[in-house]
C-alpha cells in the first residue's frame, strides 16, 4: 500500500524539523530544549524523530474545557460537538449601513452578550473587536474581565503578551480555584516560515504550564510568508505545529493542544491577502487531516470571507468556509460569527447571520436517524390515497418543533415579504440585534469572586502604569 498524503507531509515535516529547524525567540524557550538535549543553533531549535513522537505522545486527544456554568462544559476531540467561538483580533467595526470605525471596549461587552445569549455558538472569544482606544499594555485586563463576568461559557485567554498570559491565568484561578483543569483556550500563532515571536513561545509555556490549553497555528501567505505552491505551505504549517507541541510537552507532559489550520494566498494582481477563496479552503481542510493524522483535536476556519458588507459574497464564502470546517470535523472553528474583510472587522449583523448559518449546517449535518418502533403507517393508512395531513392530529402535535427556525431567511411569498416593514436580511439583523441586547441579562456570580477580578485588574493597571 502507497503513502497517504498525510504520511508525506509527515516525513517532508521531519525532514524541515531536523536539518532547518524552527526558531523560538524567547530564552527561556531556548534554553528548556537545551537542557532536554536538543540540537540548537543560537535561538534555532532542532528536532529529531524521536523527539517528534514523545511529544505526540503525550499530548492528550481530547479535553473537558469547564465553564462558569458547568451547564455549558465542553469536550474538544473525539469527533464531538465542535466550539464556535466568534471572530478573533479585527480592529473595526462596520455597521449596518456600511460605516466602518475603530472597535471599542463596548462592542467586545456587545459580543460577549451575544454569545452568553446565543443557542449555537458555545465559546466566547478574545479580542473580538479590538479596543484600540484603551491602553495597549492593560487593554487585556478589560477584556478578559468582560469575558468572564458578561457570559458565563467557556472563554478565550490571551497570548498578547507574557505578561497577559499570567494574567489570563490568575484570573482564572480566581474564579474556578487552583485546580489545572482546563477553563479556557489560548490561539498561538506562529510566524512563518518556521518561527515563533518571544510572547508566543512565552505564552507556549505559561498557558501548559498552567494545564490551560493551546492553539498552536502555523499556517502562512501563500506567495509571500511561504512558497506559493500549497503542500508547501502545509509542510512549514506542520513543522511549526510539531515544534510548538514539543515545547508545550517539555514545559508540561499532557498539556491540552490544539492542532491549527489555517492558510490563505496573495493575490498576485493586487497583493492583497484574501481568504475567502477555494484556495484557503483546500490547505485548512488538508490540515485538520493532518490533526487527524496525529490525532489531535483540531482547529478550523470559521465564517471567512473577504466581503466588506453582509452581502451575496459575504454570505457564500462564509458557508463554504464552514461547511469545509463542519465537514472535516474540527474541533475549534475560530471566527465562527462575525467577522468580515478578511480578519480585518467584525459585524454585529454578520454575526448573527452566521449564527443562523452555523445553526443551519449544524441540522443539516445531523442523520436522519429512525427505528423499527418509530414507524407508523397507521398514520399514511388512516389518511390514504389523495387525502391531506394539514389537519391530522399528527402535523399539530409536531409542527412546533419540527423544524428548525431561521428567523432571518425569508420564507413567505413574494407579495407578503414585500409588505413587511423590515424585509431585507440584514435589516432584520439589525432590528434582532437591538432587541437581543435589549433582552440580555448577566449571568450570576458569586459578589466576592467578583470582587476580587476587579481588585486584581485595578492592582495590575497601577502596577503597568
Amino acid at each position: 500500500m502507497g503513502k497517504t498524503k498525510q504520511d508525506l507531509i509527515h516525513e517532508a515535516s521531519l525532514d524541515i524539523l531536523a536539518n532547518t529547524g524552527v526558531a523560538f525567540y524567547a530564552k527561556e524557550a531556548v534554553q528548556l530544549f537545551r537542557s532536554h538535549g536538543f540540537k540548537t543553533d543560537q535561538n534555532i531549535i532542532f528536532f529529531n524523530e524521536t523527539q517528534i513522537q514523545t511529544a505526540l505522545d503525550s499530548t492528550p486527544s481530547q479535553f473537558l474545557v469547564r465553564a462558569r456554568d458547568s451547564k455549558y462544559d465542553l469536550r474538544l476531540g473525539g469527533q464531538n460537538a465542535p466550539a464556535l467561538a466568534p471572530g478573533y483580533g479585527a480592529p473595526f467595526i462596520i455597521e449596518s449601513n456600511g460605516f466602518r470605525r475603530k472597535a471599542t471596549i463596548d462592542d467586545y461587552q456587545s459580543f460577549c452578550k451575544l454569545v452568553h445569549t446565543s443557542k449555537v455558538i458555545n465559546f466566547n472569544g478574545f479580542m473580538m473587536g479590538d479596543p484600540s482606544s484603551l491602553p495597549p499594555k492593560t487593554y487585556h485586563l478589560d477584556m478578559l474581565l468582560n469575558s468572564i463576568l458578561l457570559c458565563s461559557k467557556p472563554f478565550m485567554g490571551s497570548p498578547l503578551t507574557a505578561q497577559a498570559a499570567k494574567d489570563a491565568v490568575q484570573m482564572a484561578k480566581i474564579v474556578f480555584g487552583d485546580s489545572p483543569a482546563p477553563v479556557m483556550v489560548a490561539n498561538i500563532n506562529a510566524l512563518a516560515p518556521l518561527q515563533f515571536a518571544p510572547e508566543m513561545a512565552q505564552s507556549i509555556m505559561i498557558f501548559s504550564k498552567a494545564g490551560q490549553p493551546i492553539i498552536i497555528t502555523g499556517g502562512g501567505i501563500m506567495g509571500s510568508t511561504v512558497p506559493i505552491v500549497p503542500v508547501d505551505l502545509l509542510i512549514i504549517q506542520n513543522a511549526s505545529v510539531l515544534a510548538g507541541i514539543c515545547l508545550s510537552q517539555l514545559v508540561n507532559p499532557g498539556a491540552p493542544v490544539i492542532y491549527g489550520a489555517v492558510g490563505s494566498p496573495l493575490d498576485m494582481q493586487t497583493g492583497a491577502l484574501y481568504h475567502g477563496g477555494p484556495e484557503s479552503n483546500m490547505v485548512i481542510k488538508e490540515g485538520l487531516l493532518m490533526a487527524n493524522f496525529y490525532g489531535l483535536p483540531s482547529r478550523g476556519g470559521g465564517a471567512l470571507t473577504d466581503a466588506h458588507s453582509l452581502d451575496y459574497q459575504a454570505g457564500y464564502q462564509s458557508a463554504l468556509s464552514l461547511k469545509i470546517a463542519f465537514d472535516s470535523h474540527a474541533d475549534f472553528i475560530l471566527h465562527a460569527c462575525g467577522i468580515l474583510s478578511t480578519y480585518m472587522a467584525m459585524s454585529f449583523e454578520k454575526f448573527l447571520a452566521d449564527e443562523e448559518l452555523c445553526h443551519h449546517i449544524l441540522k443539516t449535518l445531523q442523520p436522519l436517524e429512525f427505528n423499527k418502533d418509530q414507524i407508523d403507517l397507521s398514520i399514511i393508512k388512516e389518511v390514504g390515497v389523495g387525502g391531506q395531513f394539514l389537519t391530522h392530529p399528527s402535523t399539530f402535535k409536531h409542527c412546533r418543533t419540527q423544524f428548525i427556525p431561521l428567523p432571518l431567511a425569508n420564507r413567505l411569498p413574494f407579495d407578503a415579504w414585500q409588505a413587511q416593514a423590515v424585509s431585507s436580511y440584514r435589516d432584520k439583523a439589525t432590528k434582532s440585534l437591538s432587541i437581543r441586547l435589549d433582552q440580555y441579562q448577566r449571568p450570576d456570580i458569586d459578589s466576592s469572586l467578583e470582587n476580587e477580578l476587579k481588585r486584581y485588574v485595578r492592582s495590575r493597571k497601577k502596577e503597568i502604569c
